[in-house]
């Protein structure tokens, strides 16, 4: 194990001397998988020159082998999917195996037994392949998604994140083992893909050129050995696209749902009448006789989500809803009911898979996809409601050429290019971002959320593997060159006020950002080196060994000197490493402990480096001293125009720059599973994982004094002079800067840390007859030191407390993205009638999300420019509190202290949706089913919380304590702690669809 942030990779010699002692062999590729197997007679005797013919269903992949002396055999680099082998030998009756299953890197082992017949043979037996321990999962390394994820679970979403939802190691949105889904890589036919993205924003759609109709297969891969898989800290999901068939085939679908199949027990769907329509079409055949197969394919949608209204505390909200009526003749309606959102999409691909020659293979692809209308990222912003869209598209190519140049050697050739945008645009009601501290309430456009973000990307990667005997060896070279464009409009600032009557009087807090935000504009070239060797030990066990080395050039020449700050401080904003160099160490093995696939034990360690954030990188080049902050506090003037600019004060230029020793993020991580084939293809699996992610980015402001001015009457530091307006709480503009001449300074430093522990059980049975099912279940804990902060602003994520504060690290403790229990269910049943009656269900749980005790937006307890950051002491003593003391167990062990970080928990989430299929008469060779899906059968409260465990009454000043010379905050407990701000479920949603086959 590694410890410290600097320690070196303990055993990185061993490794190295393992990969020179092993003699070469071919390795796998993540563009397809082998299958290895022995034929033996009915004694257990070996058999030779046995000859096995392996084909993939509807395609033109079609290998012959043969046995050695030892009755084994290996058909190398098939496409991942479903096979069926044919296995014949002179003397012997010939036997065909279906149900094989190829996965992406990985092998399939099979044992095929010939019983002995004299000629003629007429028959051919016919077995399944039943090895599910194998085949199937290995919970906490890797999770693969076939037909039955991608085409027979109901899906609302119909997008490739979606699929993560049924791993238990990860959430529907990517985000895997507690880590943001930014650090989670998607790889599609070996090639990455990486959307555009706003650099405080989780995106929403990160790979919607992919839909479902355009894949094979899938897989999520949380430890994966293979050397190949690289630039991500979190995990990958690896994709194939879907090939054509030998065939000409045509696949149709279209779906339709609307408001008078939905219901919600939080609004009338009546109140938020919408239609959601959806189809596409696919067709595939053969282009050039067998030698070339093609697939095309379209999907477009006009999808609409209703969602409960943005505000759910009535009686301050009919009361703002009245001051924005009157006062100011702005209507605020859209925020107090129903409301629908909707989203455009149209997605096409196509590729083109062909045999140049007998031992060169060529394939080509292209997807596209483009969201005029992509839908609201509220959820994303801490401003309620309709307040912000979004419009993108995403374009990616890729080409590989696979190279028999031997018997033993083959090369592979793959290059990408990829283009992606995503632009972020105010709201259609033109308010600037406003917020209610009383209600809690909030609306308007996040003035940090406009912008254009655009994306280039071109990869390159020649691999070479060999093989000798029980050896595997691969090695190769990629190059990556990426372009990023980040450009935000300009600031239209941001309003809070206390409550209704400083609504209207205009009186509260009003923050701008002015200057040119500029454009970031830079490249981020990467290049790998890699090797690896797969060795069989012996027969069942497969040892893996690999080592990577990648470097990444940072845009040293591109940072802009601040020389004020240089002069101030002696140190420069322009400090950043011009090449940062990665070690990647990885070490696996698979053990079938009887050879009868029965028992098999596998574990995996390894070191998995991300990219230099690319977010952080624009950050520093836009924020470089040229935008300048302006407050006022008090009168503003005006609403909801921005406030005169005589009433605002400059508090000084924004800078960012980066800490010493500045790199990329490391994960070490180490599983360890066993598996136990029950039969009839189904498997049960045990497994544990732990991970450490370190060099993750923190931040803290250079600009605070160096010591506090003040402290309040638990001892909370207090950073400047503080002023209360009713419930507002702030610090008076500059006085909480130790240079005049600049607002906030981030320093942005690679000291930040993540641990994960887990333990997972799983049960599936895949491909043995009319019910396949797979269940998991994952228990975890995910701590970190707040490097993923505390909201999605740069002012968000600063830490409320210095290192030095308390006894303890306050920051270091229960992570934002800790879920101890998660479970995943899905099950398809064909009922064996002749309707062809499909039943399946998806059920998922997971605990509800942490959060601190502490305050509403707006109130800054310490003064340090951030109102989302502070924890509340839990003082049993103030008003209100006994009650919630009660109510609330997370605080009663709290009490007499600061909260500690996400010291409570939202309730448990449950989600299940269900599908009929029903078979209709075929009709001119065309078959058809209609299916009709139900969404959020089980409808729970999602959204975002009410964490303040005070207000501020209002009804008392601001005092000092004669005795301590302490600051005394008047404080009254909330009843409404705990409680959903806004609900961000869109109720039960009934879908009735059409598919067509020829």
């Amino acid at each position: 194990m590694i410890s410290g942030h600097r320690s070196p990779f303990v055993g990185l010699g061993t490794i190295v001397l393992l990969l020179a002692l092993v003699r070469p062999a071919p390795g796998q590729s993540p563009n397809a998988g082998s299958l290895r197997g022995t034929v033996v007679d009915e004694a257990g005797t070996p058999l030779v020159d046995a000859v096995v013919s392996v084909v993939r269903a509807g395609s033109g992949v079609h290998r012959v082998v043969h046995t050695d002396r030892a009755g084994r055999f290996v058909a190398t680099f098939l496409p991942s999917g479903r096979y069926e082998a044919v296995v014949e030998r002179l003397g012997y009756r010939p036997q065909r195996i279906v149900g094989l299953v190829v996965g992406s890197g990985r092998d399939t082992e099979v044992t095929v037994r010939l019983a002995a017949a004299r000629p003629p043979i007429e028959a051919v037996d016919t077995v399944r392949f039943q090895a599910g321990a194998v085949i199937g999962s290995r919970p906490d390394m890797s999770r693969p998604f076939d037909a039955f994820e991608l085409e027979g679970v109901p899906d609302a979403a119909r997008r490739l994140e979606a699929l993560s939802r049924m791993a238990t190691a990860s959430d529907a949105g990517l985000r895997i083992e507690g880590l943001p889904a930014r650090l989670t890589a998607v790889v599609v036919d070996g090639v990455p893909f990486s959307p555009a993205r706003h650099p405080y924003v989780d995106d929403p759609f990160p790979a919607s050129a992919f839909p479902p109709s355009a894949l094979r297969s899938a897989e999520l891969v949380t430890n994966g050995v293979d050397v190949e898989w690289a630039d991500a800290a979190a995990g990958h999901l690896g994709v194939q696209t879907t090939t054509g068939t030998r065939e000409l085939a045509v696949r149709a679908f279209g779906a339709w749902s609307g408001d008078a199949l939905s219901s919600s027990r939080h609004f009338d769907a009546a109140e938020a009448p919408y239609t959601s329509l959806r189809g596409g079409v696919v067709a595939s055949g053969p282009l050039f006789g067998d030698t070339a197969q093609f697939v095309v394919g379209l999907e477009v949608e006009r999808a609409a989500q209703p969602f409960p209204r943005a505000w759910e505390i009535d009686s301050v909200g009919t009361a703002v809803l009245g001051v924005a009526r009157d006062s100011f003749g702005v209507d605020l309606g859209g925020y107090a009911r129903a409301r629908v959102e909707e989203t455009e999409r149209v997605a096409g691909f196509a590729r083109v898979d062909w045999r140049l020659a007998q031992n060169h293979h060529f394939g080509i692809r292209g997807n596209y996809a483009a969201f005029p209308a992509g839908g609201p990222t509220a959820v994303a912003s801490r401003l309620h409601g309709p307040g912000i869209r979004l419009e993108g598209s995403d374009l990616s190519a890729a080409a590989t050429l696979m190279s028999n140049l031997g018997e033993l050697w083959v090369q592979e050739i793959r290059l990408g290019a990829s283009r992606s945008i995503r632009e972020y645009l105010a709201g259609a009601d033109g308010l600037p971002a406003t917020r209610i501290v009383a209600g809690g309430l909030a609306f308007g456009t996040d003035p940090i959320l406009p912008g254009r973000f655009e994306r280039t990307g071109f990869d390159l990667s020649q691999v070479l593997h060999y093989r000798h005997g029980a050896h595997r060896l691969k090695a190769g070279v990629a190059l990556s060159v990426t372009s990023y464009k980040d450009a935000f409009a300009a600031s239209g600032g941001e309003f809070v006020f206390s409550g209704t009557d400083a609504f209207a009087r205009r009186e509260g807090v009003f923050t701008q950002d002015l200057g040119s935000p500029g454009v970031a504009e830079f490249s981020s070239p990467r290049y790998g080196i890699f090797v690896q060797n797969t060795w069989t030990a012996t027969p069942g066990l497969d040892l893996t060994v690999g080592i990577r080395y990648d470097a990444e050039r940072l845009p040293v020449d591109e940072v802009s000197i601040d020389t004020t700050w240089a002069r101030l401080t002696g140190t420069s904003n322009a400090r950043i490493p011009g090449t940062v160099g990665k070690l990647s160490p990885r070490f696996g093995f698979t053990w079938d402990l009887e050879n009868r696939h029965r028992w098999v034990l596998h574990g995996a360690a390894g070191v998995y480096h991300d990219r230099i954030d690319p977010s952080i990188l624009g950050e520093i080049l836009t924020h470089d001293g040229g935008p300048r902050r302006f407050r006022a506090v008090g009168d503003l003037g005006s609403w909801p125009s921005p406030t005169a600019l005589p009433l605002l004060a400059d508090t000084g230029k924004i800078l960012t720059i980066l800490g010493p020793d500045f790199t990329a993020p490391r994960t070490v991580r180490a599983t360890l599973g066993l598996s136990r084939a029950l039969g009839a293809g189904t498997a049960v699996h045990l497994s544990g994982t732990f991970r450490r992610t370190d060099f993750l980015p923190r931040r803290r402001d250079l600009n605070l004094p160096a010591t506090a001015d003040a402290e309040d009457q638990y001892g909370r530091p207090i950073y400047g002079e503080l002023v209360r307006q009713g419930e507002l709480l702030t610090a008076v503009p500059g006085s909480n800067r130790r240079f005049a001449a600049y607002d906030r300074v981030s320093a942005i430093s690679a000291d930040g840390r993540s641990d994960y522990r887990a333990v997972t059980v799983g049960l599936e049975r895949r491909g043995a007859g009319p019910f396949d099912f797979f269940a998991s279940y994952t228990y975890s804990r995910t701590e970190d030191d707040g490097a993923f902060g505390f909201g999605m602003r740069p002012d968000d994520r600063l830490l409320p407390f210095p290192a030095a504060f308390g006894e303890s690290d306050w920051s270091e403790g229960r992570s934002d993205f800790d879920v101890p229990h998660r479970v995943a269910v899905g099950a398809e049943w064909t009922l064996p009638v002749a309707s062809g009656i499909r039943i399946a269900g998806l059920y998922r749980y997971r605990s509800g999300d942490p959060f601190t005790p502490g305050f509403r937006d707006g109130v800054d307890a310490n003064g340090d420019g951030s109102d989302r950051n502070d924890p509340a002491f839990v003082d049993d003593q103030v008003a209100g509190i006994a009650e919630l003391l009660d109510q609330w167990e997370c605080l009663r062990d709290q009490v007499g202290r600061f909260a500690e970080r996400n010291a409570c928990r939202m309730p448990g989430v449950h989600a299940l949706d269900l599908r009929l299929g029903i078979g209709l008469p075929r009709f001119a060779g065309i078959g058809a089913e209609l299916v009709i899906d139900a969404f959020n059968v089980i409808e729970s409260d999602v959204g975002l919380p009410d964490r303040a465990l005070y207000r501020i009454d209002e009804s008392r000043e601001l005092t000092v304590d004669p005795a301590t010379g302490r600051l005394v905050v008047p404080l009254v407990a909330n009843p409404h702690f705990g409680e959903l701000l806004q609900r961000w479920g869109n109720g039960r949603i009934l879908q009735i669809g059409l598919r067509l086959g020829y």
